[in-house]
């Protein structure tokens, strides 16, 4: 936990103001462990959400050249093997690059994909980093308290 980030943060949040006169820590500690849902935080997508999301994927495969079927095939058996997908990682932002300009998904699961791979943070979490937290003796500390 950043203290001085912490205790610059509280010094100009106005809306914090009249807890922080009344030294009320608790509440202090809770308002920036409260979801905020402008706080995105990336997750992995667990594979059966990932291969349901992409489902409409064996309606159109069979459709296509033998060689766009075998090369996502390949890709499929692999997601079949791996227990969740790390969306944000590059190497799978250009895979699914890649199969948006195959037509092997669309935008409509591009999209769903992308929505599972986060989860909304606390403001906490958007301050501090992902699985952050403050505490009331962090807040004690920010105040010179503690």
């Amino acid at each position: 936990m950043d203290i001085n980030k912490l205790r610059l943060e509280l010094d100009k949040n106005t809306d914090l103001n009249v807890l922080v006169q009344k030294g009320c820590d608790q509440d202090i500690a809770d308002y920036f462990n409260e979801v905020d849902v402008s706080v995105q935080i990336p997750v992995s997508v667990p594979r059966g959400t990932f291969l349901l999301i992409i489902a409409g994927i064996n309606l159109r495969l069979p459709t296509m050249q033998s060689n766009i079927q075998s090369k996502w095939d390949r890709v499929l058996a692999t997601l079949r093997a791996v227990d969740s997908v790390d969306v944000q990682s590059p190497a799978v932002q250009a895979l699914i690059q890649a199969a948006l300009a195959d037509a092997v998904v669309v935008q409509d699961e591009v999209t769903a994909i992308n929505a599972a791979a986060v989860r909304p943070g606390t403001r906490a979490e958007g301050l501090f980093g992902p699985n952050s937290f403050v505490t009331i003796e962090n807040v004690a500390k920010a105040m010179n308290r503690g």
